[in-house]
Order: C-alpha cells, then sequence, then structure tokens
C-alpha cells in the first residue's frame, strides 16, 4: 500500500510500513524501516533534480535523485499489480493518479526536466530524462554502481557522449542515422562519417530499439519544427 500526502511545502510517500519519502522545502529525507529501526537520511535539493520516471513499457512509477552532478540513483519504485481482474485495474488507475500528483508536487525540483523514463529491469535500470531542448541518458558504467550521465542528445542534432575524459560530438539530424547495433545505439553524423556509440549491455534488446527509437524521434521531430519555421 503506498500513500502520497502533499502540502504546500511537503510532499510524503509512504510505501506500507517499510519506507517514508519526504521532500521538504530544501531536503530530500528517506527513512527505512529495518527490523523495527528507522534509518533516515536527508539529502539537499538546492541544485539536486529530483525526476519522477515512468517505466517503458510497464509504466511502474520511480523516484530518481541526482546525488552529484551527472550521478543519479534510484530512490524508490513502485509497480501496478499484474493480476488481471476489476480491483488489478482499480489499483493501477490510482497509482496511475498518484504518479500525476507527484510529478505536479515535485516538478519544481526537476530544474527544467518535463518527463522522465526507464527502461531494463533491477540494477540494470537507464533513466532517460526530457527536457525542452535536450534528452540526457543516465547509465551504470562497467564496475560502477550508480547510473550516470552517458548521453545528451539536443534538439539541434548535437549528440554528446560521455567519455572519461571529455565528451565526444556528432552532429545528427534523422532518426534513420539513430539505430542498434548488438549491445550499442549507433549515431552516425549529418555527412554520414563521422559515428558515436554507446554501449548499454545491461538491458534487453527491446529496450534498446525503443530507446533509439525516442533518441532519434527528438531529433527528427526538431529538425523537421525547425524546417517549418524557417519555411
Amino acid at each position: 500500500m503506498a500513500r502520497l500526502y502533499v502540502g504546500p511545502q511537503h510532499t510524503l510517500l509512504e510505501v506500507a510500513d517499510r519506507l517514508r519519502v519526504s521532500v521538504t522545502t530544501g531536503f530530500l529525507t528517506v527513512a527505512h524501516r529495518d527490523r523495527r529501526r528507522v534509518r533516515p537520511r536527508s539529502m539537499g535539493l538546492a541544485r539536486q533534480r529530483l525526476v519522477v520516471a515512468r517505466a517503458v513499457p510497464t509504466e511502474d512509477i520511480a523516484l530518481w535523485f541526482e546525488e552529484r552532478p551527472g550521478v543519479v540513483a534510484r530512490v524508490v519504485g513502485l509497480r501496478p499489480l499484474e493480476l488481471l481482474d476489476e480491483s488489478a485495474l482499480a489499483a493501477w488507475r490510482r497509482l496511475d493518479r498518484l504518479a500525476g500528483r507527484l510529478h505536479a508536487a515535485l516538478v519544481d525540483y526537476g530544474r527544467g526536466a518535463r518527463r522522465a523514463f526507464e527502461l531494463g529491469r533491477g540494477q540494470h535500470r537507464v533513466l532517460l530524462v526530457e527536457h525542452a531542448d535536450r534528452m540526457v541518458l543516465y547509465a551504470r558504467p562497467l564496475f560502477r554502481e550508480r547510473p550516470r550521465r552517458t548521453l545528451e542528445v539536443r534538439a539541434d542534432g548535437t549528440i554528446l557522449v560521455a567519455t572519461r575524459d571529455a565528451d565526444g560530438t556528432i552532429h545528427c539530424n534523422s532518426r534513420y542515422a539513430v539505430t542498434v547495433l548488438g549491445d550499442r545505439i549507433r549515431f552516425e553524423s549529418s555527412d554520414g562519417r563521422d559515428v558515436a556509440t554507446v554501449w548499454l549491455p545491461w538491458i534487453s534488446p527491446e529496450d534498446r530499439v525503443e530507446l533509439a527509437a525516442r533518441l532519434g524521434a527528438f531529433v527528427h521531430e526538431d529538425v523537421e519544427l525547425r524546417g517549418v519555421a524557417a519555411g
């Protein structure tokens, strides 16, 4: 059972008797109950991003927190009942309403994020955050626990692939130039020569295809809109 309380300056999410997530002005507090002991942890929200994500394709709800610049952690996840009966459908509708209220209550902490999606399972989830002018992908690198900024796709076609030392940059202006090759998502530049790839072995082939389609559509749609405006 999950309960959500939204006040003028306070949002509280309770999950059974195990977890309490509290958001007040400037602070996120997460309290786990372990063997009748409550272990609270407070984190500042002065600059950190806090977003509500929907899972693809299951529509699970998840709260993600940017612990430090470019590094995120999954705070809590809520999954609808899987039984196909009337009570399960009613529970899913209540959960969907909860997601809308939670997003509305925390939208200012998204620092400009319009929507967020997660793909994958368990510790291998990736987070895709959509802004008006860019999409940012957070994924877990090899031998690292926390997902971190891996890729940034800007609306003007600029593709930034994060490396250990710097960002590799190419320009891509078509959804057809964003493809899946094995465990990687591949970006072909507008001149047809330079190629950037992102290695995502942790998620399923279906998730990689879905992710490539979303990234390609974001670039392609903006190019089409700019073409109409110019005409």
